[in-house]
Protein backbone atom coordinates (compact mmCIF):
# COMPACT_ATOMS: atom_id res chain seq x y z
CA UNK A 1 0.00 0.00 0.00
CA UNK A 2 1.23 3.33 -1.04
CA UNK A 3 1.27 6.48 1.57
CA UNK A 4 0.97 10.12 0.56
CA UNK A 5 2.49 12.71 3.28
CA UNK A 6 -0.02 14.56 4.23
CA UNK A 7 0.23 15.74 7.82
CA UNK A 8 -3.16 13.83 8.35
CA UNK A 9 -3.23 11.23 11.54
CA UNK A 10 -5.61 8.26 10.83
CA UNK A 11 -6.27 4.73 10.66
CA UNK A 12 -6.89 1.18 8.58
CA UNK A 13 -9.56 -0.30 10.62
CA UNK A 14 -10.18 -4.00 10.00
CA UNK A 15 -12.20 -3.77 6.86
CA UNK A 16 -9.03 -1.39 5.40
CA UNK A 17 -11.35 1.74 5.61
CA UNK A 18 -9.01 4.65 6.32
CA UNK A 19 -10.34 7.04 8.98
CA UNK A 20 -8.67 10.71 9.68
CA UNK A 21 -8.59 11.37 13.70
CA UNK A 22 -6.55 15.03 13.07
CA UNK A 23 -3.50 16.82 11.82
CA UNK A 24 -0.01 15.91 12.89
CA UNK A 25 1.30 19.54 13.30
CA UNK A 26 -1.25 20.07 15.70
CA UNK A 27 -0.88 17.26 18.33
CA UNK A 28 0.12 18.30 21.44
CA UNK A 29 2.96 15.94 22.96
CA UNK A 30 3.32 16.81 26.41
CA UNK A 31 5.26 14.03 28.94
CA UNK A 32 5.31 11.57 26.52
CA UNK A 33 1.58 11.79 25.74
CA UNK A 34 -0.33 12.53 22.94
CA UNK A 35 -3.13 14.41 22.66
CA UNK A 36 -5.54 15.42 20.17
CA UNK A 37 -6.47 19.91 20.86
CA UNK A 38 -9.95 19.04 19.40
CA UNK A 39 -10.76 16.95 22.24
CA UNK A 40 -8.93 19.45 25.12
CA UNK A 41 -10.59 22.06 23.16
CA UNK A 42 -14.43 19.94 23.82
CA UNK A 43 -13.41 19.87 26.95
CA UNK A 44 -12.61 23.71 27.58
CA UNK A 45 -16.10 24.75 26.02
CA UNK A 46 -18.06 22.21 28.32
CA UNK A 47 -16.54 23.54 31.16
CA UNK A 48 -18.04 27.11 31.99
CA UNK A 49 -21.21 28.83 30.53
CA UNK A 50 -18.37 31.64 28.89
CA UNK A 51 -17.32 29.06 26.36
CA UNK A 52 -20.80 28.34 24.75
CA UNK A 53 -21.05 28.54 20.89
CA UNK A 54 -17.42 30.40 20.38
CA UNK A 55 -13.96 29.37 19.46
CA UNK A 56 -10.96 28.07 21.24
CA UNK A 57 -8.06 27.20 20.41
CA UNK A 58 -5.63 24.54 22.70
CA UNK A 59 -1.65 23.99 21.74
CA UNK A 60 1.45 23.38 23.54
CA UNK A 61 4.43 25.53 23.82
CA UNK A 62 8.10 24.63 24.49
CA UNK A 63 8.53 25.31 28.41
CA UNK A 64 11.68 24.99 30.53
CA UNK A 65 12.14 21.09 30.64
CA UNK A 66 8.81 20.47 29.10
CA UNK A 67 5.73 21.11 26.96
CA UNK A 68 3.29 23.29 28.54
CA UNK A 69 -0.19 23.04 27.34
CA UNK A 70 -2.13 26.60 26.63
CA UNK A 71 -5.84 27.59 25.68
CA UNK A 72 -6.93 30.40 23.95
CA UNK A 73 -10.48 31.28 23.77
CA UNK A 74 -12.94 33.31 22.61
CA UNK A 75 -15.31 34.50 25.44
CA UNK A 76 -19.43 34.80 24.99
CA UNK A 77 -20.41 38.73 24.78
CA UNK A 78 -22.33 38.95 28.42
CA UNK A 79 -18.80 37.70 29.89
CA UNK A 80 -16.86 39.66 27.69
CA UNK A 81 -18.28 42.67 29.13
CA UNK A 82 -17.36 41.78 32.82
CA UNK A 83 -14.61 39.70 31.88
CA UNK A 84 -12.41 41.09 35.09
CA UNK A 85 -15.28 39.77 37.49
CA UNK A 86 -15.73 36.30 35.94
CA UNK A 87 -11.50 35.71 35.24
CA UNK A 88 -11.03 33.88 38.23
CA UNK A 89 -14.41 31.87 38.15
CA UNK A 90 -13.37 30.93 34.48
CA UNK A 91 -9.69 30.21 34.98
CA UNK A 92 -10.52 27.77 37.53
CA UNK A 93 -13.40 26.70 36.00
CA UNK A 94 -11.24 25.39 32.34
CA UNK A 95 -8.03 24.27 34.97
CA UNK A 96 -10.07 21.68 36.85
CA UNK A 97 -11.87 20.26 33.72
CA UNK A 98 -8.37 19.81 31.75
CA UNK A 99 -6.78 18.22 35.11
CA UNK A 100 -10.17 16.23 35.53
CA UNK A 101 -10.24 14.84 31.88
CA UNK A 102 -6.96 14.60 31.14
CA UNK A 103 -4.83 15.37 34.25
CA UNK A 104 -2.90 18.12 32.61
CA UNK A 105 -2.08 21.52 34.10
CA UNK A 106 -3.31 24.56 31.92
CA UNK A 107 0.05 26.76 31.76
CA UNK A 108 -2.04 30.19 30.36
CA UNK A 109 -5.25 30.88 29.37
CA UNK A 110 -6.24 33.72 27.42
CA UNK A 111 -9.20 35.28 27.13
CA UNK A 112 -10.66 36.84 23.26
CA UNK A 113 -13.78 38.68 22.51
CA UNK A 114 -16.19 36.73 20.11
CA UNK A 115 -14.83 36.57 16.27
CA UNK A 116 -11.26 37.13 17.22
CA UNK A 117 -9.53 33.44 16.37
CA UNK A 118 -7.68 33.47 13.48
CA UNK A 119 -10.48 30.97 11.36
CA UNK A 120 -9.55 29.92 7.58
CA UNK A 121 -11.84 31.02 4.90
CA UNK A 122 -14.07 27.50 5.58
CA UNK A 123 -14.24 28.58 9.64
CA UNK A 124 -12.23 25.95 10.99
CA UNK A 125 -9.77 27.39 13.89
CA UNK A 126 -6.22 28.05 12.79
CA UNK A 127 -4.06 26.41 15.87
CA UNK A 128 -0.90 27.13 14.30
CA UNK A 129 -1.06 30.76 13.54
CA UNK A 130 -3.20 31.39 16.88
CA UNK A 131 0.21 30.06 18.28
CA UNK A 132 2.10 32.12 16.30
CA UNK A 133 0.18 35.30 17.44
CA UNK A 134 0.29 34.02 21.21
CA UNK A 135 4.24 33.23 21.02
CA UNK A 136 4.52 37.21 19.66
CA UNK A 137 1.71 38.62 21.90
CA UNK A 138 -0.38 40.12 19.04
CA UNK A 139 -3.39 38.09 20.08
CA UNK A 140 -5.93 41.18 21.44
CA UNK A 141 -6.60 39.30 24.60
CA UNK A 142 -9.25 40.69 27.29
CA UNK A 143 -7.57 39.04 30.54
CA UNK A 144 -4.49 36.22 30.51
CA UNK A 145 -4.37 34.85 33.48
CA UNK A 146 -1.24 32.87 33.99
CA UNK A 147 -0.94 29.56 36.49
CA UNK A 148 2.15 29.90 39.31
CA UNK A 149 4.49 27.00 38.18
Amino acid sequence: MNFLRTGDLGFLDSQQRLYITGRLKDLIVIDGKNYYPQDIEETVKLSHPAFTEVNCAAFSISGTYSQKLVVVSEVVRQFAQQVDYYAEEIKQAVRTAVYNHYQLTVHDTVLLASNTIPRTTSGKIQRQRTKLLYLLQQLETLETVKESI
